[in-house]
Formats: C-alpha cells, structure tokens, sequence
C-alpha cells in the first residue's frame, strides 16, 4: 500500500479548506433554504391535519344537531294535541273505505274540515321529508321511527295528491314526501 505523504495530506487539507471557504456562504445559504423547507412542510403538514381533526369535529357536532333536532320534534309531535287530533282523522278519512281520500281533495269540498286535516297532514309530512333531504333531520333516527307509516301513507295517499296536482295545476305538490318515500322504499332494511 502506498502511503500518503506529509505533503499530500497538507494540500488535500488546505485545498478542502479553500474550497469549503469560498463555498461556505452557499452551504450556509442552502443550509437556511432547506431548514426553511422542512419548517414549511412540516406547518403545513401540521395544518392540513388541524384542518381534517376541525372538520370531523363540525361534522360530528352537526350530527349532533341533527339528531337532537330529529328527537326533539318527533317528541314534541308526539305530544301535541292538535297534531294527534289530525292524526286520528286523518286516519279515520285514509281507511274510510266508502270515500276514501280522494273524496275529500275534489273541488268541491275545498272549504271541508277534511280537506284542512289532510293538508295539514300532508304538509307536515312534506317538512319533514325537506328536513331529512335537506339533512336538517337526521334520517336515520326518522326513518327508525316512522318509515313504514310514511311509506303506507305516501302509497294510501298517491291517488289523492294527485286529484290534487291535477286540480291545482301544479306537479310540484308533496313532490318531496313522494321523494322521500320513494327513496325509503327502495332502502329497505
């Protein structure tokens, strides 16, 4: 093996050092740049993951909401007088096997007492299916508690709420509790 030389050690030495001098603001510069670098992805990095930890939490404090929501007006409903008055005539009108709905949304009983407890029957039901399609209520929580009376009514009253499209000149009647009903039936647990 050859050995290296006193002399050649000292010029590998000083022209390192030459050269390290004279490139030292570089590597100084691109040392700065690469810190620079790392700190910015690793803020960055820690940003997106504050982001996604902030949106999972909106997201379940809505879910939240919505099924408090969902519990409170189902509960509410549940108790109110008028509601189940309406409820029960409804009823009665829907399983009235001599008239029926349909009796009761032609033209000439538009000022009847029925025709104002299946509106208000119908309208309720067309909230509701805005709250679950908007996701203002949550459908789970609804559709666990009244999907097959939703569904049953929807198709009980399909004749009449058509009477009535027709009469008023207007699809868009109930369109949303057909919607709805339609999407629940096809969902089926």
């Amino acid at each position: 093996m050859a050995r290296l030389s006193a002399d050649r050690v000292y010029y590998v030495i000083s022209s390192s050092q030459s050269w390290i001098s004279a490139y030292a603001p570089l590597i100084s510069m691109g040392g700065v740049l690469v810190s620079a670098l790392v700190a910015w992805l690793v803020a960055h990095l820690h940003i997106k993951n504050a982001r996604r930890i902030a949106e999972q939490n909106v997201a379940e404090q809505r879910r939240i909401a919505r099924r408090r929501t969902t519990l409170e007006f189902i509960s509410k409903r549940e108790w109110d007088s008028d509601y189940l008055h309406n409820r029960m005539e409804f009823n009665r009108l829907k399983n009235d096997v001599e008239t029926g709905l349909e009796f009761w949304v032609r033209d000439n009983q538009k000022n009847s007492p029925q025709l104002n407890v299946i509106r208000t029957i119908l309208n309720d039901y067309e909230l509701v299916a805005i709250g679950v399609l908007e996701e203002d209520l949550d459908d789970d929580l609804y559709r666990s508690w009244y999907k097959s009376t939703l569904i049953n009514d929807f198709d009980k009253c399909r004749n009449a709420i058509e009477t009535l499209r027709a009469r008023l000149q207007n699809e868009q009647i109930f369109c949303r509790f057909e919607a709805l009903a339609a999407r629940w039936k096809q969902h089926s647990d």
